[in-house]
């Protein structure tokens, strides 16, 4: 299993990104449970989240106050990466 150091990272990270709030909700905790459990990578997955930013930055959003974008913008690229 990752390093739990990186995904306390991670969540941290995320928190910043979002800009509000100093905890993560229950599904938003499982989510980050599930990768570490899938052993997905730490620096991907905040790859992924800085991804997320500069997609709503170019149309002039805030980052999302949900994980929801960024799991699915994780799901299609793991599903991508599948399918080569």
């Amino acid at each position: 299993m990752e390093d739990t150091t990186s995904y306390d990272k991670l969540i941290e990270f995320y928190i910043e990104l979002r800009g509000h709030g100093h905890s993560l909700s229950a599904i938003e905790l499982e989510s980050f449970l599930q990768w570490q459990e899938n052993k997905i990578n730490a620096d991907f997955i905040a790859k992924i989240m800085l991804e997320v930013r500069e997609e709503y930055q170019a149309k002039n959003k805030e980052f999302p106050s949900t994980l929801g974008p960024v799991k699915n913008k994780l799901n299609r690229v793991l599903l991508k990466s599948r399918e080569v």
